[in-house]
């Protein structure tokens, strides 16, 4: 990505033994952002590995010899008890040479060698990111919260492999408002830009910090999908859930309700349409049913675009064309 022009990054460790990261190019070159996750085991290899040098400013980069490298090895930290208990009294040798030797002579790898979301061309940078590694009622899944410059939250889902690395099926699941001009006295620009992003575990929301406000904001909008089965089944949100009260509810960590929903696949072939009257209940026998692979694209487009605001001309014209904003990355990794 380094082809792109001047970036600028933000990282955020997503859970024990990973860490993931955001990377905007700056608007004069590219508009963009792309958010990659490394492992924090070959990241902490990577800097205990050989430095890379230039001798000139007409020499390649090559690898520093080992037996020139300076004791105690730059990198390290100060140790109670040691030689060298503070930073104060490093050598200058090994001071020197930090400064004269930033890189290390291999790169860090992402996991899956590629970005797990890549967004272009878009009206906004997205440079603030939050991670709920133990979203579902089975704390079992993995939610993306992108934090953009214009105050709107991006949501996804991350569906890793057994070993971590990147599957084409990370879903983007919706775009939240963040900024709420009310509260905030002003709406421009500047009012809209996002200071900080966080998860707010015990409420279930997320805190958006901007110049002049605080806005709290849900994780999770299942109140939107109304008493759709379908609607609720094609969100493929992994905090909503189908329930006995005939609704899209919130799933709160290790709830005993039964539900019904289908993060895996969204398949929603088998349901009625929305646009007509939907019944469809659980049984006590069946709390917690899992759908069967299926197709169910048609359907979960025809789903998405009842639930959405857009006018009805819209909504045929988008149905028609195949092309619905909120699948857009969806259809761009499939």
């Amino acid at each position: 990505m380094d082809s792109w022009g001047e970036s600028k990054e933000w990282w955020h460790k997503a859970k024990k033994g990973s860490q993931a990261g955001t990377r905007a190019e700056l608007a004069n070159i590219i508009p963009g952002s792309a958010v990659c996750a490394f492992d924090m085991e070959q990241l902490a290899g990577v800097f205990e590995g050989r430095f890379k040098e230039q001798k000139s400013p007409e020499s390649i980069w090559t690898p520093v010899p080992d037996e020139v490298i300076p004791k105690p090895r730059p990198g390290g930290c100060a140790i109670q008890g040691s030689k060298f208990n503070s930073s104060n009294v490093f050598p200058d040798e090994m001071l020197n040479f930090v400064k004269t030797h930033p890189l290390m002579d291999e790169a860090v790898p992402s996991l899956g060698q590629r970005p797990w979301i890549v967004r272009t061309m878009v009206r906004y940078q997205l440079n603030k990111m939050v991670v709920d590694t133990e979203a579902g009622p089975y704390r079992n899944r993995t939610v993306l919260f992108l934090g953009s410059s214009r105050g709107t939250i991006l949501k996804f889902l991350i569906m890793p492999n057994q070993d971590n690395t990147v599957t084409n099926s990370n879903i983007f699941l919706e775009e939240l408002e963040g900024f709420n001009p009310d509260k905030c006295a002003e709406d421009s620009l500047q009012a809209r830009q996002l200071l900080s992003l966080t998860l707010d575990r015990a409420s279930h929301t997320l805190l958006l910090a901007f110049p002049s406000c605080v806005v709290r904001v849900p994780v999770a909008r299942c109140q939107l999908y109304s008493r759709c089965m379908k609607n609720c089944i094609a969100s493929r949100d992994p905090y909503c859930g189908w329930t006995r009260g005939s609704t899209c509810s919130f799933l709160r960590p290790g709830t005993r309700l039964p539900f019904e929903q289908d993060v895996e696949q969204g398949n929603v072939a088998h349901l009625g349409d929305c646009d007509g009257p939907v019944s469809a209940t659980l049984t006590s026998e069946q709390p917690c049913h899992q759908t069967s692979k299926g197709d169910g694209w048609t359907a979960l487009l025809r789903a998405r675009l009842t639930a959405s605001p857009f006018s009805l001309a819209r909504k045929k014209r988008l149905l028609e064309e195949n092309r619905f904003p909120s699948l857009l990355w969806l259809m761009a990794v499939e």
